[in-house]
């Protein structure tokens, strides 16, 4: 049945040879794969009636399928998003508000033909939020500022709106419903004061909506996303009459199926998910699926709300707390077993409710405070993840990057205290203070810096977080927090070598401890040692990673797995002259060439010919570089640890006493802003799994410090 699928839909892909080719089978769904990439999806569907209702039922190897309505604005697109709605309102409980007494400061009145206008309700009443695009594009978009706040509140023509706003405005209408809450008319532009103060509210006004519609294409809010859907195009969907086993559910007359656009799926491969600097588990599933996936204001709008009607130029879909559904695929797909993420990837996946870091309940009666200690939910975890994805996405501002996410920020607040007994942690410029030594631990992503568009990463002009915080960089980051589960067989235990002193951040608004601030600093006491730091132009880079025994690239397990080399390595050595690679935040340029006469000594890991004293190599150096050893994964004393080698061969190496654990520590450079204050340039990390017969000597000489890190 399949070949006979492939025969009319990828006609010659099974006769044409010299590559690797696979077909993967799931329940509905072929996958096409050639060298472990995907070369197409198809779903397989057949036709239900569009009055069933939300349960699930098909036939064994089929998805159920509606009758996708042509456009967005015909009348069985909004009767179905009607049917949705209505749905959830009657039958799930965990999806109301928290807060029903919660109303936004301003919203728009629909209540005239052809107008809107501003108000101020001193009722809670239903309304609806608005996910999009603005675009690059914003001549003569119709905003509210403070000149023009008092016409918006007598009337706003409907006609003078960007396209998308009048989509939404048209789905508000057809769903009989009176306000609509927009950002660029709702929250005053260029007003900083009612900036701050509306933007801090972002995480009660999405989660309190009615619904939010998310606008998933376009790009621009000039074009709008009610038209066309492109399933109904002919070259996507085909009905076949193939012969269907009766184990499957046979004979049918007929099947459709659907070709997945590349814009729906775009998939890393199996060689890019390896392709993650010491931890492949970690690697995201996908990069961003469409245009509103790029916009880092969107993670937290995709989070927040308790159901979201989503347009992608696709098809309709609704997703809610308890349920998700499509026009495409009939099911009613219950979440009640479906947990946080355990990846990175928490978008549109992290449940939401009474409180989106626990599991909800589809019985009401069950209690979630026992259901989240039951399952002693690792917050810290969940927050790494999220912050790989919004550091991925673009933000027009760069003022922005800790007010856009302050939202989640604050539900992450309210998880803390139920995961930790009632005792509340305190969030620091994107980092939590229970966690915050291993919070220090992010690195700049080189690999996934190619799919975002980015050049390279760089640091805000303005100031808006400190150096040791991710959000001070322009550009994704990540976090190797599963190293220790991914190399390691049995569980490991973080030992610190920080005693945190204090951390302070000036919160710009100062009831919001979550959103801007204005300066912030930490006093962190550990070994701190001295280095010189050399990068390397790219023409040595391949003679360090094959002669070389790199730190935190170790050279040859590196090159055998396949990981990318950095260009232009960034190498550190102390006064032992033992050399380590580290990664820093923002490239430098190469300072170490072919012909400087200490080239074999920073290669080689140490000094051949006595040409490299260390007293005169750091005398009157600017800037001083230095090491500050943060935490090692240690081996759970209690248990039998064992190592992996490598993940083609999967065997394991036993680790005895003899070996060093795996130690993480910060780059920092003496400020040259702010006198006897330090500044994060980069992390390293040592393993010397990689490099057996070299342990990690960078801290020998190290002495405890205090430094204070701007």
């Amino acid at each position: 049945m399949v070949l006979a699928i492939l025969k009319d839909v990828k006609p010659g892909w099974t006769d044409t040879g010299g590559t690797e080719k696979k077909i993967s089978l799931r329940k509905g769904e072929i996958r096409l794969l050639e060298d472990d990439k995907i070369a197409g999806r198809f779903k397989l569907y057949e036709r239900i009636d569009p009055s069933t209702p939300m349960v699930e039922t098909s036939r064994d190897g089929f998805l159920p399928k509606f009758k996708i309505a042509r456009s967005y604005r015909s009348k069985r697109a909004f009767h179905q998003a009607k049917e949705w709605l209505s749905n959830c309102l009657d039958e799930h409980p965990g999806c109301q508000s928290s807060d029903p007494d919660f109303v936004p400061h301003r919203l728009l009145d629909l209540s005239w033909k052809g107008f809107a206008r501003l108000v101020n309700l001193t009722k809670p009443a239903p309304y609806v939020c608005l996910s999009y695009c603005w675009g690059s594009d914003l001549t003569d978009i119709v905003i509210t500022v403070t000149d023009n706040l008092k016409a918006h509140y007598d009337k706003i023509r409907i006609s003078s709106l960007p396209q998308t706003v009048q989509d939404a405005i048209t789905v508000c209408e057809k769903l009989d419903l009176r306000y609509l809450w927009v950002d660029a008319l709702c929250i005053i532009q260029r007003n900083e004061e009612d900036w701050k103060r509306e933007s801090s509210q972002m995480a009660h006004i999405y989660k309190n909506c009615l619904f939010t519609i998310a606008a998933k294409e376009p790009d621009s809010c000039k074009k709008g996303f009610l038209g066309p859907q492109r399933y109904r195009e002919h070259q996507l969907r085909r009905n076949l009459r193939i012969q269907v086993p009766a184990f499957l559910g046979g004979p049918v007359n007929g099947i459709l199926v659907w070709t997945v656009p590349e814009t729906v799926s775009k998939e890393l491969s199996e060689d890019m998910a390896l392709d993650r600097l010491f931890d492949s588990a970690t690697m995201p599933k996908s990069v961003a699926e469409c245009s509103l996936d790029t916009r880092g204001w969107c993670l937290q709008e995709s989070i927040l709300p308790n159901r979201i009607l989503s347009f992608d130029g696709i098809e309709i879909a609704w997703e809610c707390v308890q349920a998700y559904r499509c026009e495409c695929d009939g099911h009613f797909h219950s979440k009640n077993n479906s947990g946080v993420l355990e990846d990175s990837q928490l978008k549109n996946r992290l449940e939401r409710g009474f409180d989106p870091l626990y599991r909800i309940a589809v019985k009401p009666e069950r209690d979630p405070l026992r259901a989240i200690r039951a399952r002693r939910f690792d917050y810290h975890e969940k927050w790494a993840g999220l912050v790989e994805d919004y550091s991925k996405r673009n933000l027009t501002r760069g003022s922005d990057k800790l007010v856009a996410i302050s939202g989640l920020a604050k539900l992450f607040l309210a998880a803390s205290s139920l995961a930790n007994n009632g005792i509340q942690d305190r969030y620091y410029a994107g980092l939590w203070e229970r966690h915050f030594v291993l919070g220090l631990a992010w690195a700049v992503d080189l690999l996934m810096l190619q799919s975002t568009n980015r050049h390279q990463h760089t640091r805000y002009e303005d100031f808006c977080a400190p150096t040791w915080s991710w959000a001070s960089i322009d550009g994704p980051v990540q976090y190797w927090r599963s190293s220790n589960e991914v190399k390691w067989k049995y569980g490991t235990v973080p030992k610190s070598y920080i005693e945190v002193k204090a951390i302070n951040c000036v919160p710009g608004l100062a009831s919001d401890h979550t959103g801007s601030i204005t300066s912030a600093f930490a006093e962190l006491t550990g070994p701190l040692v001295e280095v010189q730091l050399a990068i390397l132009e790219a023409e040595l880079k391949f003679r360090w990673y094959e002669d070389g025994d790199s730190g935190i690239l170790g050279s040859r397990w590196e090159s055998r797995r396949g990981l990318p080399m950095c260009k232009t390595p960034c190498l550190v050595r102390a006064k032992n002259l033992k050399t380590f690679e580290v990664i820093l935040d923002i490239p430098m340029e190469p300072t170490l060439h072919r012909d400087h006469e200490q080239v074999n000594c920073w290669i080689g890991r140490g000094c051949e010919r006595d040409c490299c004293h260390w007293e005169s190599l750091t005398d009157g150096m600017s800037p001083r570089y230095f090491c500050l050893k943060l935490f090692s994964w240690e081996a759970d004393p209690n248990r039998v640890i064992r190592r992996a080698v490598g993940l083609v061969d999967g065997k394991f190496e036993v680790l005895g006493k003899d070996k060093d654990p795996e130690t993480w520590f910060l780059i920092l450079k003496l400020s040259t802003t702010q006198p006897r204050a330090y500044e994060r340039i980069g992390i390293g990390c040592s393993t010397s799994s990689r490099v057996p017969k070299m342990s990690f000597r960078l801290f020998e000489a190290c002495t405890m410090e205090t430094v204070h890190v701007i």
